[in-house]
């Protein structure tokens, strides 16, 4: 991802969508915020085996303490997983035949077909529109990779 670029395109379960950038207030607080969820989340990890890692492939899950990275996704509140997901979503729209469609409308309701009982599609659009906007607070840091590792997969549904 280029520094400026606004927009990326992901394709999940053959629907393609477009991630824009979150507004500067959001995503300031969204840094912020992430940054006290990720931090138990990264205690968990073995940055020395991560770092050597090309690709995801290459990372053993023994590098990961499960039970503290569970722990720590498990202490999020639903109130912060709502909002996060939210305003996650709120930056995807559907790609369609002459036409881009909002996944959330204004009032919350999805704007899309077929995504209100599609869980895998939901969750890996939230996580793909929250890295493109937060990335780049990675920088080069090992879970760089790892995170780019991430992104390139796509549930199957």
């Amino acid at each position: 991802m280029k520094p400026n670029e606004r927009f990326t395109e992901v394709t999940i379960n053959e629907r393609r969508f477009q991630i824009g950038k979150f507004d500067a207030l959001t995503g300031s607080f969204m840094a912020v915020k992430l940054a006290g969820m990720i931090a138990p989340l990264v205690k968990s990890i073995n940055v020395d085996a991560v770092r050597g890692a090309e690709k995801l492939e290459d990372v053993k899950m023994s590098s990961f303490d499960i039970t503290g990275i569970l722990s720590a996704i498990g202490s999020l509140t639903e109130e912060d997983f709502a909002y996060v997901q939210g305003k996650c979503l709120r930056v995807c729209r559907e790609i369609l035949p002459g036409d881009l469609a909002p996944v959330i409308r204004a009032d919350g309701s999805f704007g899309v077909t077929d995504l209100d009982d599609d869980t895998a599609t939901v969750m890996a659009l939230t996580v793909h529109a929250l890295m493109f906007n937060i990335k780049s607070f990675f920088g080069a840091s090992p879970l760089a990779s790892l995170v780019g590792g991430l992104l390139t997969t796509s549930p199957r549904g």
